[in-house]
């Protein structure tokens, strides 16, 4: 099997599995109780290292659950009544949803921002940030093409002091740098992705100002059942990422990708994202007559992509070009040979 859906569930590495297989045994042989004391230290360390990674104090970091729950979690305790909520055009629809609800519930408005002629320069949203603006959502990395947002720059617009930056990082850690998220607000990721963590277990990371609107901190938001082993499995996944070092990391990822993009784009098939894509994601466009061949190719070759559903994933933003949109995304260990070969099968079913 080629695992080409790291942006779906990054495979964990194998420092992540015997972290997490150390600890079961560990609970075996004293209890679960004794277990989670000894593991303290760890998850204390591993903490530490997010927060040095982001450049932020370690008490503005925690292990919490998923990604959706504490991004609506945290949304709904800002003050919102009379107050306007402002949407970039790639969040993620399940959030789209909730926040037009919960708008409706407090007496809060609901604005899409406009769509960035160029995505790396977010001055033109300027404008719409007005004395009345609560919240200003963000997605650090889009879910279909990859595209990146920068959130250094959002944070660094001009706003009141009771407006948050909340931030979607489902797609972001691990192939972007951390420092990018410093002076956001309410930044919400997933460790099972790039970071290739265990599932169940996401990152929060909060601001003094978050902490000052919301009247809460980062640790009020870890849920009091957490499995252990999931985030010493997260530790051992954060601790690996930062020990190759985050440019390294990146770099590893963009020359697998690159192997596809360039392949296709050769081809004449469309990859979505532009310049502002991240390393990992090649969003192709397969021509609906070739999407039958596409996925016997797939089944024959034993490759595992995703088919994004774009009107449920970021309803708010139609996939441009023409086509049916499929992504894959490798990781540091896919193997160059399969990529390339595979890469030169898929041009040639699909174009």
């Amino acid at each position: 099997m080629l695992w080409l859906n790291h942006a779906g569930f990054g495979a964990p590495t194998a420092k992540t599995r015997a972290a997490i297989s150390a600890h079961l045994a560990r609970e075996d042989e004293v209890g679960f109780v004794q277990a989670g004391a000894d593991a303290e230290p760890t998850l204390e360390a591993g903490l530490q290292t997010l927060a040095d990674l982001i450049g932020c104090p370690r008490e503005h970091v925690a292990f919490t659950t998923t990604t959706c729950a504490n991004w609506q979690a945290a949304l709904s305790r800002i003050p919102l009544a009379s107050k306007k909520l402002l949407l970039a055009r790639h969040e993620w629809g399940d959030n789209i949803v909730f926040t037009e609800k919960l708008a409706a519930m407090t007496g809060a408005t609901v604005e899409q921002l406009d769509h960035l002629a160029d995505p790396s320069d977010p001055s033109p949203w300027q404008s719409a940030i007005t004395d009345d603006v609560a919240v200003i959502a963000v997605t650090a990395t889009t879910s279909v093409s990859g595209m990146v947002c920068p959130i250094d720059r959002v944070a660094a617009l001009k706003r009141p002091d009771d407006a948050l930056i909340l931030v979607d990082a489902a797609q972001a850690y691990g192939r972007v740098p951390m420092a990018m998220f410093r002076d956001a607000d309410i930044v919400i990721g997933t460790g099972r992705k790039w970071l290739r963590g265990p599932r169940g277990v996401a990152i929060l990371k909060f601001s003094e100002r978050a902490e000052r609107v919301l009247g809460l901190t980062a640790a009020n938001f870890i849920p009091g059942d957490q499995p252990v082993p999931q985030r010493l499995g997260l530790c051992a996944a954060i601790a690996h990422y930062a020990g190759e070092g985050e440019e390294a990391v990146h770099r590893a990822i963009a020359a697998r990708s690159d192997i596809l993009a360039n392949t296709l784009t050769a081809a004449g098939l469309e990859i979505l994202g532009g310049p502002t894509r991240a390393p990992g994601t090649v969003t192709v466009m397969i021509p609906a007559a070739r999407k039958l061949a596409v996925e016997a190719l797939l089944a024959a070759d034993g490759v595992i992509a995703k088919w994004p559903t774009p009107d449920t994933e970021e309803p708010w933003f139609p996939v441009p070009g023409t086509g049916i949109p499929m992504r894959i995304s490798p990781h540091v260990d896919t193997p160059a040979d399969d990529l390339t070969k595979f890469a030169n099968r898929l041009a040639e079913v699909a174009a």
